[in-house]
């Protein structure tokens, strides 16, 4: 790292995203922590475990504040609804910050973090990788060159049968997640929406939470443009993990994690973005989208300001997702209708 970069670093929340990826993106750039945080000492060993010789050295604590002055900057990977406090707190303590997504679970905890942060001259983001994919970018690139002509309508569709890799059931208990599928990919894909087509006029929302936290949900929305179109996201089922687009002068469909545009009008799949046209966009694989975001932490916290994405920009897809659970109505899935029609006979 460069001298100008605070070599103090905190990881606070020791679970799997931090074990899988953080870390290990950490180490491969040179930055290694200098605080360990986290409520199980079993998870603190492990993790100070795969610093080698370095993690004899680490402090490791259970409350951030008992190492306060041991760091200068954070990654915050712990249960969603303790985002925006402790966000908060750690600015206010002025600290650098690196927040995993969603940026915190209300409007009013973003906008409180982004105040803190620039009323300290503090650097605020958020761990929105997508943005880093080749085709996001490729997609975004298109649309704002014209080609597609005025964007009628869309259809997302992403979804699958949960596989996550997880240190504990905090995604699926209401008063950690703060919601399900919605929170939690719906922070990565409403990103990617309000990034590609701008901002929702008007919008139904439905989810099947009538317990706990919603495993399936459907947006249906009209943009501030005046497209119209539908965003359906799943723990449950396999979907095509797609966002189609329809234009006033062509079409694309592209996956909504992988660099692949799976078709298109012969003018959108000519399209080029940093010389690259649809077809020529390469694989990236989860380490390297994790290498980036937090290569451009360092650079934010270095002084420049355009590296990674803004506590501002997290903060548009939690708005959307709090009107969405504020509009929330029932959703009931075909096959489950049945079931209960076959349950009344």
């Amino acid at each position: 790292m460069s001298s100008g970069i605070p070599q103090r670093l905190a990881i606070i929340g020791c679970g799997a995203v931090v074990d899988h990826h953080i870390l290990p993106a950490l180490r491969r750039a040179g930055w290694q922590p200098s605080v360990l945080v986290d409520r199980s000492p079993e998870r603190l060993a492990l993790l100070a475990g795969k610093l080698g010789r370095h993690g004899r050295g680490v402090v490791r604590a259970a409350d951030w504040r008992e190492a306060a002055d041991k760091f200068d900057a954070a990654i915050v990977a712990v249960p969603h609804v303790f985002h925006g406090p402790m966000g908060i707190e750690l600015l206010k303590a002025g600290k650098h910050l690196f927040m995993e997504k969603p940026l915190a679970v209300t409007s009013e905890q973003c906008e409180t973090m982004i105040r803190e942060a620039d009323a300290r001259r503090l650097t605020l983001r958020v761990g929105l990788l997508r943005r880093y994919l080749l085709g996001a970018r490729w997609l975004k690139a298109l649309i704002e060159s014209g080609t597609l002509g005025t964007i009628r309508s869309f259809s997302i569709r992403e979804g699958f049968v949960f596989n996550w890799a997880t240190s504990s059931d905090a995604l699926l208990r209401r008063e950690l997640a703060a919601g399900g599928v919605l929170m939690d990919t719906g922070a990565h894909t409403l990103d990617l929406l309000l990034w590609w087509l701008g901002e929702v006029a008007s919008l139904t929302y439905r989810d099947d939470a009538d317990q706990g936290v919603e495993a399936d949900c459907l947006i249906e929305c009209r943009m501030a443009s005046g497209a119209t179109g539908t965003v359906e996201l799943s723990r449950t089922r396999d979907l095509r993990d797609t966002i189609q687009i329809q234009g006033s002068a062509g079409f694309v469909e592209v996956h909504l994690s992988k660099n692949i545009v799976l078709d298109g009008s012969p003018n959108a799949l000519a399209c080029r973005h940093e010389g690259r046209a649809a077809a020529d966009l390469p694989l990236q694989l989860f380490p390297e989208l994790f290498d980036s975001e937090l290569r451009d932490f360092a650079r934010s916290i270095s002084g420049e300001a355009s590296a990674g994405i803004p506590g501002s920009e997290g903060a548009r897809s939690v708005a959307l997702i709090e009107r969405c659970y504020a509009n929330r109505e029932p959703l009931t899935l075909g096959w489950r209708a049945e079931a209960k029609a076959t349950d009344k006979d």
